[in-house]
């Protein structure tokens, strides 16, 4: 869909003009070739825009209404979003999730969990990593260990050896939008914290701030713009007075 809307489509029964442009030009963002992003990928991206999903108690599914929210909010998800990039794994990763409903999340290079293990420092790195409180919930999570099931076989990319080493921390894998266990082998696209909103000191603005900059800064512009001096011209006339 994307390449019919940059490059157009002359199929009998779907006919698109070229738009052109830079959103999906596959030029700037090889990405959208390269990667294959799939209609299902692009189903699943809008599911989770648009729908809200409850954890625990009450659980389930609530559209969301964008018009509902208030500028503030939408500035918390925005500065929220700064905080996280995609990088291209150089290695196998894990979606790790702990607690009772999955609320503390991270997603950590396998090779960090097998040294972390070797060293008996697991439940400390986990710990550092997620921001789980309970060292307890870490436990309960490391003794699901179980054995290589088809759907992590599968999301090991078929890879045997990779599956095996996953396995004694299937407990800790968190499911995907699918229910398929986050394993992410060697070359998948990979959501990580990019700590740029903390790196470039970014925040949002908060409401009451961006009314006194409006109030006190634009609001004198727009309707009492100041006058610049004339400036004589050659003939001996001067320039009417212009607007700032």
């Amino acid at each position: 869909m994307f390449a019919a809307i940059h490059g157009g489509s002359t199929h009998d029964e779907l006919w698109i003009p070229a738009y052109g442009g830079s959103l999906f030009d596959p030029s700037r963002f090889p990405w959208l070739a390269g990667a294959k992003v799939t209609d299902r990928v692009v189903y699943e991206i809008l599911d989770a825009l648009l729908v809200l999903r409850r954890k625990g108690r009450g659980k389930g599914r609530e559209a969301m209404s964008y018009k509902g929210l208030d500028v503030e909010q939408i500035g918390h998800v925005y500065e929220g979003l700064l905080e996280y990039g995609c990088e291209r794994a150089d290695q196998p990763y894990l979606g790790i999730a702990l607690g009772r409903d999955g609320q503390y999340e991270a997603v950590l290079p396998l090779a960090d969990l097998e040294q972390w293990r070797a060293a008996g420092s697991i439940e400390a790195e986990l710990k550092e990593a997620t921001g789980v409180t309970s060292v307890a919930q870490i436990r309960k999570a490391l003794d699901k260990a179980g054995v290589v099931t088809a759907e992590l076989h599968a999301s090991a990319g078929n890879d045997d050896e990779l599956a095996a080493r996953v396995a004694p921390f299937a407990g800790l894998v968190d499911d995907d939008l699918r229910g398929e266990p986050m394993v992410f082998p060697a070359g998948s696209m990979v959501m990580v914290r990019s700590g740029n909103r903390r790196n470039t000191g970014t925040h949002y603005t908060p409401k009451k701030l961006a009314e006194e900059v409006v109030e006190h800064t634009l609001a004198p512009l727009c309707f009492s713009p100041a006058r610049r001096r004339a400036r004589p011209l050659g003939s001996g006339r001067q320039s009417p007075p212009q607007n700032c």
